[in-house]
């Protein structure tokens, strides 16, 4: 009698081999630089502050081996930067900010786990913590909390909290809260909030909130709310919700009131208000200040 020897699927195969090359990465990482615990490299961060555009050089030397006055990618960087000397670690264990291993004025590389809360330098791919994950730098990745996420900027990331998203600068990529999504400057890509969604600066995306989306900047895309839409600057795309208000309106605005200063396109709702328009008007109650005919019931136009 033959004896058939048990074989994983593949699919399961393929699965236990990237976890198994996960885990060597994060066993094997330390032997990478051992004057250093926790897999350090020691590298030269050089950055760049720009209203619209923040640059950051990172470079990353064998631990013991960097010459500042040698080692650079680009005099030109190098010469308008701040450099300084950094810890990197592939892993990293916060209890609450300022109690954390490796200390939070270091860099994570691969991934953080925050028991209860967090904080350090700069955090790339994963951040999980049961409460809250701060980082007083960039963040890329994924940011995944029970409570809050906050970072100083991110070029590409997912936020994911229970509560509260905070971004302190720039952000694009993807923010989900319970609660309140919060970019204070400018926002490309996607907000999801149970209460609020509001971008500093320029936004370029989508807005989806239970109550209120304000963009303070111009905003170009989609703003979805349960009671108020509101930009600053000029809405370039759609708006729908019970109030819908912008300074200037190239689209348009689908609600039970719209009001727009200027611009151009068409309202939809019970009541429109429009300083001076360039569009169409459907409602009960339709003014264009600045109209031949201010005011007409049930359809008004001017162009």
């Amino acid at each position: 009698m033959k004896t058939r020897r048990f074989r994983f699927p593949s699919r399961a195969r393929a699965t236990a081999a990237v976890l198994s090359a996960f885990a060597a990465i994060l066993l094997l990482a330390p032997a990478a630089a051992p004057t250093f615990p926790f897999g350090t490299l020691v590298y030269a961060a050089g950055s760049i502050d720009h209203p619209h555009n923040r640059k950051q050089l990172i470079w990353t030397i064998p631990s013991g081996r960097w010459n500042p006055k040698r080692d650079t990618m680009d005099q030109y960087i190098y010469e308008r930067s701040t450099n300084e000397v950094h810890g990197c670690s592939s892993f990293s264990i916060g209890i609450v900010p300022g109690v954390s291993i490796p200390e939070e004025d270091w860099d994570v590389l691969l991934l953080r786990v925050n028991l209860p809360a967090g904080r350090h330098r700069s955090v790339s791919f994963v951040d999980v913590g049961l409460v809250a994950n701060e980082v007083d730098g960039q963040s890329i990745g994924l940011q995944l909390s029970g409570v809050w996420n906050r970072n100083l900027g991110s070029p590409g990331q997912f936020q994911i909290a229970g509560a509260a998203n905070l971004c302190d600068g720039e952000f694009y990529g993807w923010q989900c809260a319970g609660a309140v999504n919060l970019a204070a400057r400018r926002f490309e890509g996607w907000q999801f909030a149970g209460l609020a969604n509001l971008a500093g600066g320029e936004f370029y995306g989508w807005q989806c909130a239970g109550l209120v989306n304000l963009a303070r900047g111009d905003f170009e895309g989609w703003q979805f709310a349960g009671l108020l839409n509101y930009a600053e600057g000029g809405a370039e795309g759609l708006q729908t919700g019970l109030v819908n208000a912008a300074e200037r309106l190239d689209g348009v605005q689908i609600g039970v009131f719209n009001w727009a200063r200027s611009g151009s396109g068409v309202q939809i709702g019970a009541f429109n208000w429009a300083q001076s328009f360039a569009g169409v008007q459907i409602g009960v109650g339709n003014v264009i200040v600045d109209a031949p005919v201010p005011f007409l019931p049930f359809v008004n136009a001017s162009f």
